[in-house]
């Protein structure tokens, strides 16, 4: 069963609003930037950073429903924006979703161990 630690104050749209870019990127680091690697969703969670947000002194953890509600919104939002494909009981990069780690926008930026670059083999 997936699990998050959260800061206690957060409601559920906030978790969703802080987890969201950071399931992305975990999924595009384990994928290695290819758009046909599956990834199984429990890999990306463990995958998952806290947010720069997560308050370390003030934290609680959901499970079971609480925590699958959570990460079935993040899905379901980064599916709706093409940032993530669907493959059976796993998911995979999409170019829109790969694109994210040019991103300028404060919200997707990313802490060290997440930068990826995806064109680390193409020729120039």
């Amino acid at each position: 069963m997936p699990e998050l630690m959260i800061n206690a104050g957060w409601t559920e749209e906030e978790t969703v609003n802080h987890y969201l870019p950071r399931f992305l990127h975990a999924l595009n680091i384990l994928s290695d930037c290819k758009l046909d690697k599956p990834v199984a969703a429990s890999e990306v969670v463990i995958m998952m950073d806290k947010p720069a947000a997560f308050n370390p002194n003030d934290y609680k953890t959901i499970r079971d429903s609480e925590a699958d509600s959570v990460l079935s919104k993040i899905v379901s939002e980064l599916l709706d924006k093409h940032y993530l494909a669907k493959a059976g009981d796993s998911f995979c990069a999409t170019k829109d979703g790969l694109e994210k780690h040019i991103s300028t926008d404060s919200y997707w930026k990313r802490s060290p161990k997440e930068m990826y670059d995806c064109n680390a083999d193409s020729l120039e």
